[in-house]
């Protein structure tokens, strides 16, 4: 439109045209700029185009142009309500403004990151149509500046990466979709990501953006419904200070932490569970695995997998169920000898219907006590006490607090190999003990101890077994049996400077290793094809260092 025939300058007061936005197609004038009338006082001398913008600097609005009077040349201005667009076009602006062509992208993809690896998954809306596309991978950045980045990740069962390209899954109306699976970066809310489809021959068949929302808190349910609020373990290692930390000694084997899980519902209650694989399982390291370095720290991650209909924060669902998890972390302290324990292992001849009962002993590395814990033996395998030439594996579980209310409640778990060879009232090699996978020689071959009856109250006992030199019987009656040492202090078992001979009544007699092949005088009976328990002991300036203990069967001497 022209301008009015009134006297105005060729430009506005400033000297300046008005910003004018050719892809628009309309100018953005200031209020005070336009022609409003003779008696309006301002500067206004310019005649707006209908449809272009004006703004009041200082009330901070916008109009339109709707009109200008042909006359007067006074332009109608209606206010804007609607949102002001700026002039910065972004990314969220592309995925989520309308605009001419297809139907933008809506999509969203969820992550968790509650969960190790972190998951994600393509809202399931984004069907996948055509029978090319086989596979997808997540990127991050744009291949024009080079920051183009590939986070999708797919894992085995062991949480092992073994490829970026997801396999899309068919559905049963002929449509595809992507399913969950694993991201290697974290990714904010909000973050705009692409979804690349593949073909089976690496030709890119389509690309979708999709925002990011963090799926890890879900909606709160409601005041009346009990749900889960968190996990967490019992084990006697816990640090008092830091209950996620576990700090458990030098060369004490990680499954003997007597770990039980604890879940936390919202109604104050909690249920314990044992960490067992079931309901609890605790990743991180083997049950295999044994500390050796003093500060040594291991990450665990603590899942518990949730019933059906249970509900709490921060879920995952690896496809075969629903889980939280909480990390741990596992910090080898310092050796104590209380919990590098050894379980020695015996059968004692009951009769020919019966067969053999077992009798154990235990021994740790501190060396100042041993316990008979025959009454407190948990086997977890059935023994048979007359099943003659086979090999059985036996295994047992002890809980040393049991045994000693200054153990803490740590469970130890030991195996053993026993061979009953013959019945106890045979003449031979009656059993043979094996106290570590292949061993050989096993404990118990040509034992045993010969017994001579002198009168009600003196028995004679000699434990040689045709031995002439100590080494040789110490190796066969006392190496054997496989005596606890510190590798990382002492290169072998010590040499025991005592042994004695320990009674069913708890009594024993004492003697100096220089009689070892000594006929021995004792004042309580010895029944033939009983079992005589020999205890080797180093006796120092202060204290007696237990060592271990032997078995033997009694072979009374006419």
């Amino acid at each position: 439109m022209s301008t009015p025939t009134l006297p105005l300058p060729p430009a506005g007061s400033d000297g300046v045209e008005p910003l004018y936005d050719p892809s628009r197609g309309w100018r953005l004038w200031n209020v005070n700029e336009l022609y409003l009338g003779p008696l309006t006082p301002g500067t206004g001398k310019f005649v707006a185009n209908v449809g272009d913008w004006a703004v009041d600097t200082t009330m901070n609005q916008f109009y339109s142009v709707t009109a200008i009077d042909p006359t007067t040349f006074v332009a109608t201005l209606a206010k804007i309500t609607s949102p002001i667009p700026d002039d910065q076009f972004t990314d969220t602006d592309r995925l989520l403004s309308p605009g001419p062509g297809p139907r933008p992208n809506t999509y969203l993809i969820y992550v968790n990151t509650n969960v190790k690896p972190t998951s994600a998954c393509v809202d399931q809306r984004l069907f996948i149509r055509g029978t090319a596309t086989k596979s997808a991978t997540l990127v991050t950045g744009s291949v024009l500046d080079g920051t183009e980045k590939t986070i999708s990740a797919l894992v085995d069962q062991s949480g092992n990466i073994i490829g970026q390209s997801i396999p899309v899954e068919v559905q049963p109306d002929g449509t595809k979709v992507v399913p969950p699976f694993a991201i290697t970066d974290q990714l904010p809310n909000g973050e705009i990501v692409t979804l690349i489809l593949w073909s089976d021959t690496g030709i890119v068949c389509s690309r979708s953006e999709l925002m990011v929302e963090d799926s890890s808190f879900i909606r709160a349910p409601s005041t009346g419904v009990k749900y889960v609020t968190g996990i967490s373990l019992i084990s006697p290692f816990l640090s008092p200070a830091d209950p996620t930390k576990i700090i458990y000694p030098l060369n004490v084997p990680l499954n003997g932490l007597n770990l039980q899980g604890v879940v936390n519902y919202s109604d104050g209650s909690s249920i314990t569970l044992p960490v067992d694989g079931t309901k609890f399982q605790l990743f991180g390291f083997n049950t295999g695995f044994v500390a050796t370095v003093v500060g040594q720290k291991v990450p665990l991650v603590l899942r518990y997998n949730l019933s059906d209909g249970e509900v709490a924060y921060g879920v995952g669902d690896n496809g075969a169920g629903k889980f939280i998890v909480q990390e741990f972390e596992a910090i080898t302290d310092v050796a104590d000898g209380q919990y590098t324990v050894k379980l020695f292992c015996y059968p004692i001849w009951v009769d020919a219907v019966n067969g053999y009962r077992l009798r154990w002993f235990l021994f740790n590395l501190d060396r100042t006590q041993w316990y008979d814990v025959t009454a407190y033996i948990n086997y977890l395998n059935a023994y048979n006490p007359t099943a003659y030439g086979v090999q059985q594996k036996i295994q047992v579980q002890l809980n040393l607090q049991s045994v000693n209310g200054t153990f803490k409640n740590f469970i130890f778990t030991q195996t053993v190999w026993v061979s009953l060879l013959n019945q106890g009232t045979e003449r031979t090699t009656n059993w043979t003990i094996a106290f570590a996978p292949g061993q050989t020689p096993q404990f118990g071959v040509n034992n045993f101890a010969a017994t001579t009856f002198i009168n009600q109250n003196l028995w004679k006992i000699n434990l040689a077994m045709g031995n002439t030199d100590l080494s040789d019987w110490l190796t066969q009656v006392y190496g054997n049996t496989l005596p606890l040492y510190d590798p990382a202090m002492e290169v072998a078992p010590p040499t025991p400077t005592h042994f004695s001979i320990v009674f069913n009544d708890g009594s024993e007699s004492v003697f100096p290793i220089s009689q070892w092949n000594q006929d021995l005088t004792v004042n309580e009976a010895v029944l033939d094809s009983s079992t005589l328990f020999v205890r080797f002991f180093e006796r120092t300036p202060t204290t007696d260092l237990q060592l271990a203990m032997a078995g033997y069967p009694c072979y009374q001497q006419n």
